[in-house]
């Protein structure tokens, strides 16, 4: 009996380990390679000064969501 609980527990355990591949793994240790990672260096850079400055005196005013009543 603790046999073939043995014997199935290497099977699955085994299967899930070979499914641990689904990405290609680069040089770099990612899931992306280098041209991806300047490309999306170059987009964040772009974001970050975008957002650089802000604007503190900036009012903002939420529509209307629901209706509540006080009893």
């Amino acid at each position: 009996m603790n046999r073939i609980i043995l014997i199935a527990l290497t099977i699955f355990l085994s299967t899930q380990l070979y499914g641990q591949t689904e990405f290609k793994t680069y040089n770099n240790g990612l899931i992306y390679s280098e041209k991806t990672m300047n490309k999306l260096e170059h987009i964040v850079d772009s974001l970050n000064l975008k957002y650089k400055v802000c604007d503190f005196n900036k009012v903002f005013y939420s529509k209307t969501q629901t209706v509540g009543h006080i009893i």
